[in-house]
């Protein structure tokens, strides 16, 4: 008699396995997928594993490397039991699995498992070593192979995105990670899935977590800028995004490390890169930051965008109202470009009236008519909220840094300098003609 784990979340494959085996005088644990296959096998070593591919939360494919990667387990037989086996193409010792019987007529299948227990037990599943017993049977189906390259490609599109991607149960354990989550864990796949998320962080920041996973609804919940956590000694912001599929709820946490941006930050500060009377970057802070953010830009394939804003009656504030009127002119256009934009996008005064935000929101780029409609807005309702003597007025230009055709800061400031004039002319020619008429 030998204690066999199955794994498998469809019911009727997984009740005719469990029977047969039964019948044949074995001991039989289950397990819906592959996460709650290594929950079991923390508490217990069965003689061999049946588990299918294609499962929830952990697949087979997952399960069978991290089982190889562990000492204690590296030696159990593993047999794969899978439908998908001609349309996956799968390839059984890459897996790390040792034989794999295909899901055709039961009665077929039980003679194949048959044949494999006796292999074991003989200790001769070497000779069946990277067969699929079954196969010749069975004739690829059109529809699984283009769900299973959908999810092929899905899982292309989650490992080149530059964020960490961690998915995990309320309950904080992991089921699937991407290929910068690891990056940024500094961990192997085999020791993240089915470890616990708020382990991976220090103690302090714990139970933050564990509080924001219990109180979960229905919208995101942030760890921005202002208070990033630490995890393997770099400073990440997180997203929590909640999620549900037809069995339960769980939270898809993306993670971006602004290390380099705070220590950047932190650079700056200390060499008092600001201007004085706004408390923006000034030209040569702004330089500096914007020279380190086009670098990383380059490196991670994103682009940014530069927004170039001219304080359009300045001169006429200071001519008419005087220097200290025009002082406090040039701290609300500050403020109200501080409060338009991210506190990720970096806000600078280049000298006089002119003004520059470097926007860092990789996903908005391309959406320049939205940031301008937004500036117009704020500039709307702060010359609405005052009694002061002059209205705010900006002229703005925009330029954009491509990764694929790469350009330096003053290249990027020329461009959106020109864009700016070019507003800066049309609204002068609208005013023109409406005195005009």
């Amino acid at each position: 008699m030998k204690k066999i784990l199955v794994v498998e979340n469809h019911p009727v494959a997984l009740k005719l396995l469990v029977e047969f085996l039964k019948r044949q005088g074995h001991e039989v644990i289950t397990a819906e997928d592959g996460l709650a296959a290594l929950k079991i096998l923390q508490q217990i070593t069965p003689d061999l594993i049946f588990t299918d591919l294609i499962m929830p939360n952990i697949n087979g494919e997952k399960l069978c490397q991290i089982i190889r990667n562990r000492t204690e387990l590296k030696h159990l037989p593993i047999i794969i039991y899978s439908a998908t086996e001609l349309e996956d193409e799968i390839n059984i010792l890459k897996l790390g699995a040792d034989v794999c019987i295909a899901k055709g007529p039961f009665k077929n299948t039980e003679t194949h498992i048959a044949l494999v227990i006796k292999h074991i037990d003989n200790g001769t599943l070497h000779e069946l070593k990277g067969q699929i017993l079954g196969g010749e049977s069975l004739y690829k189906r059109h529809i699984t192979s283009e769900l299973l390259f959908a999810r092929r490609h899905y899982e292309h599109i989650i490992n080149s995105l530059p964020e960490g991607v961690i998915e995990c149960t309320l309950d904080g354990t992991i089921f699937h990670v991407n290929t910068a989550a690891l990056t940024l864990c500094g961990l192997g796949e085999e020791n993240l899935l089915s470890s616990c998320f708020f382990d991976l962080f220090l103690e302090k920041d714990r139970e933050q977590l564990r509080t924001l996973l219990n109180t979960v609804g229905p919208e995101p919940l942030i760890i921005n800028e202002t208070a990033p956590l630490l995890l393997n000694n770099k400073m990440i912001t997180i997203h929590f995004l909640p999620s549900i599929d037809e069995t339960r709820a769980f939270v898809v946490a993306i993670m971006r490390d602004i290390t380099e941006h705070k220590q950047m930050e932190e650079r700056l500060r200390e060499s008092a890169l600001t201007d004085e009377l706004t408390g923006l970057f000034n030209r040569r802070g702004f330089m500096t930051l914007a020279k380190t953010l086009l670098k990383i830009s380059a490196r991670d394939n994103t682009d940014l965008l530069l927004v170039y804003a001219d304080f359009d009656n300045l001169k006429w504030i200071n001519d008419t109202l005087g220097h200290t009127i025009g002082d406090q002119a040039l701290i609300e256009v500050a403020t109200l470009l501080q409060d338009t934009f991210r506190l990720a996008d970096v806000v600078g005064r280049l000298g006089g009236d002119e003004f520059v935000i470097l926007y860092t929101d990789n996903s908005a780029i391309g959406n320049e008519e939205t940031i301008r409609n937004r500036l117009s807005k704020s500039i709307e309702k702060a010359n609405r909220m005052t009694t002061r003597q002059y209205p705010l007025s900006l002229s703005v230009g925009m330029g954009r840094y491509e990764h694929l055709a790469p350009c330096s800061i003053d290249d990027l400031l020329h461009q959106a300098d020109r864009a700016m004039y070019k507003n800066k002319a049309a609204k002068k020619a609208r005013h023109q003609d409406g005195y005009n008429h």
